[in-house]
């Protein structure tokens, strides 16, 4: 998401507005009553934050029932241990790349290249990835073994050399885990 996107975004939302009012829409009786719908849903969504849910709560007990009755709704997902070296071009990720075939050492490379916030002191070991929150390494990693290389990957006009560390299977979250997520479920039901 870039400052153009975000400016064109702007930009649309003023030429559309200009458009409806040349068009006079708001007049029309389509918009009159989807322009209600969405006045009475959002008085609605803040009749139940502001009042009802300020006042309902809920014990430790009606929490740890609410997580015992859906154990599905908390799992732990898939999750890849990734160690990375970002690169600003694909010439120098390739470079990286053949230097580490070549038995040059991962870490020590990483911590004089790579390119990622607070990742250079960590010899660009950034643990272990959900597909949610990196998914160009998390997809890097589908058929790896561990100790495999990859790169470059492509992301956000970076690139990027991968080590393969390992993975988590999906597993159970434990309550204490999921509290504030099982406390919001619960309340919401």
């Amino acid at each position: 998401y870039s400052w153009n996107t975000a400016l064109f975004a702007y930009e649309m939302m003023d030429f559309l507005e200009a458009e409806a009012t040349k068009l006079r829409l708001e007049k029309s009786p389509g918009y009159k009553n989807n322009l209600n719908k969405l006045r009475e849903k959002m008085m609605a969504d803040k009749l139940k934050n502001d009042l009802l849910l300020s006042q309902v709560t809920i014990t430790d007990e009606e929490t740890k029932t609410y997580f015992e009755a859906h154990p599905d709704q908390f799992i732990n997902p898939l999750q890849v241990k990734v160690q990375e070296i970002m690169l600003k071009t694909e010439a120098e990720a390739k470079e990286v790349l053949r230097k580490l075939k070549a038995g040059a050492n991962f870490t020590k490379l990483a911590k004089q290249k790579t390119l990622r916030p607070d990742f250079k002191e960590k010899g660009g070991d950034l643990g272990y990835l959900t597909q949610a929150k990196q998914p160009h390494l998390f997809n890097a990693c589908e058929n790896l073994k561990v100790g495999e290389l990859a790169g470059p990957i492509v992301h956000g006009g970076n690139y990027s050399v991968i080590k393969f560390l390992g993975r988590k299977e999906p597993s159970p979250k434990t309550l204490e885990e999921a509290q504030a997520e099982v406390k919001n479920k619960a309340l919401v039901e």
